[in-house]
């Protein structure tokens, strides 16, 4: 069966699965396949709004020929818009993730996987906030995010549509192994603290997350130690799961970045002294790098070969 045929049944089952299921579950209430070079398919799904969080687009890339091949490992990426195409992305610039996996997928250097990016909405700062990281805040620092940010934490809801919604969904239309073992996370900023979240929420679900430029200090504007310390302390105690697992985090020196360095050492520090699978766990820095796509695009293979390496 070739591609071109194998993609058209794909789509088929896709618009079967709406209608047979559409009053069970939320499910996509619109399907596009979206054009992209070297024999690659991106699936682009429209999710209904799901309790307090609001409707979302969801990308679907698959290496050339993958509906041929068995279960696959599943990259799992938040602020879906910004990974693949430069026309939806921020400022222009693109993660181009499919390009990085592509790259190591066919030098055999990483497992075949298929990649999702999850877009972001307007309300992507409390969605993206872990709850654990407010409930902690002294009152003056809470006030201070208050003022700056709405701080009112989503994650759980974000957390629970992935779980029930998103994740059944996957499994059942795109050869997706189903051993949390083969699924990661990904995300950078906000998107790389809601991944550290989501993989302590969600163990029976995923196997590790890639945390970029981890957004610890909640601010945009006030750098101190305290404002990522209720979180730290939470994820530290989540522990005699998260070391069964794998945990990837880094950041810069430049821009925003350059708040990063206090909150991460803090959290290695940490982590290390405690974790009795150090080879778990990695935590990497780098000079001459901002706070953007760019910066993210060139270390990409980095924690993919950590996580995906073969």
């Amino acid at each position: 069966m070739g591609p071109m045929k194998q993609l058209f049944i794909l789509i088929a089952l896709l618009c079967c699965a709406t209608d047979v299921l559409a009053q069970q579950q939320p499910v996509p209430i619109r399907t596009e396949r979206i054009p992209i070079f070297n024999g690659d398919t991106l699936m682009r799904h429209h999710f209904p709004a799901f309790e307090s969080l609001p409707a979302r687009w969801v990308d679907v890339w698959l290496p050339k020929n993958a509906m041929a091949s068995g279960p696959m490992a599943l990259l799992l990426a938040q602020d879906g818009q910004n990974i693949f195409d430069p026309s939806t992305a921020y400022g222009g610039q693109s993660w181009e993730l499919h390009v990085a996996v592509r790259r190591l997928l066919y030098s055999q250097q990483i497992k075949p996987c298929v990649v999702v990016g999850i877009w972001n909405t307007p309300n992507r700062f409390n969605e993206y906030l872990p709850s654990p990281a407010i409930v902690g805040l002294d009152t003056a620092a809470f006030a201070i995010l208050k003022a700056e940010r709405t701080a009112a934490p989503q994650s759980d809801a974000y957390a629970a549509w992935i779980d029930q919604v998103l994740m059944p969904f996957l499994t059942a239309n795109y050869p997706i192994s189903q051993a949390a073992e083969d699924r990661f996370l990904i995300g950078a900023s906000m998107g790389g603290l809601i991944s550290s979240y989501l993989l302590a929420k969600l163990p029976t679900q995923f196997g590790g997350a890639m945390c970029l430029s981890t957004h610890w200090p909640l601010s945009l504007k006030r750098n101190e130690l305290a404002f990522s310390a209720p979180y730290r302390s939470w994820l530290l105690k989540q522990m005699p799961v998260l070391q069964h697992k794998r945990l990837y985090m880094d950041h810069g020196d430049l821009t925003l970045d350059s708040f990063y360095a206090i909150h991460q050492q803090a959290f290695d520090a940490a982590w290390n002294s405690k974790t009795a699978f150090p080879a778990n766990y990695r935590s990497l820095s780098f000079e001459q790098a901002a706070h953007n796509e760019v910066s993210w695009r060139e270390r990409l293979h980095l924690p993919l070969l950590f996580m995906l390496g073969q």
